[in-house]
């Protein structure tokens, strides 16, 4: 079964093995390792967005859980984004796997509502990968309690309108 934990100790491995490759000198092997760690990642990022898919349909199909806002279709998307302490300390909601892999891009609007009552409108920069509004970032955060290592969902309602909540495991 594929697990985020294993594609993490894929990218681990492979870095590990790009690091013994750069002492020695080996520049065929820090390549080799470094396709496998991206694709690795391409791979972790795609899987979030799987699961996080398949949460939501859960919870659309279970008679104990009601979602409003959260309507998914083909062509609409999901992310499900890792906050750092880094983020939370900078007000930042940041895009590198999602920019890096083509699922959005450098200078989408987003018309952003949150599952705490914030409105806002932003885009996203090309450095860093990042929108460009933070306060409404560091208010949902705060209000929303998040924490290093948590994950929010952001969530396609319609193209350019988003619903951004916390991560919610069912």
């Amino acid at each position: 079964m594929i697990t985020e934990k294993r594609i993490t100790s894929v990218i681990n491995t492979a870095m590990e093995k790009i690091s013994i490759a750069a002492s020695n000198r080996d520049t065929s092997e820090i390549t080799k390792f470094t396709r496998i760690a991206e694709d690795a990642e391409k791979l972790k990022s795609k899987l979030s967005n799987m699961l996080l898919s398949l949460e939501v349909l859960e919870s659309e199909v279970s008679s104990k859980k009601k979602i409003t806002h959260e309507t998914p279709s083909e062509n609409l998307r999901n992310f499900r984004i890792r906050v750092s302490q880094g983020m939370i300390n900078q007000n930042l909601l940041t895009f590198t796997q999602q920019v890096k892999f083509g699922e959005i891009k450098v200078g989408e609007v987003l018309r952003v509502k949150t599952s705490e009552g914030g409105l806002f409108k932003s885009e996203i920069l090309s450095q860093g990968n990042k929108l460009r509004e933070r306060g409404q970032v560091g208010e949902f955060y705060k209000k929303a309690g998040i924490k290093a290592d948590d994950f929010v969902e952001l969530i396609e309602q319609k193209p350019s309108e988003w619903y951004l909540r916390p991560h919610v495991k069912n």
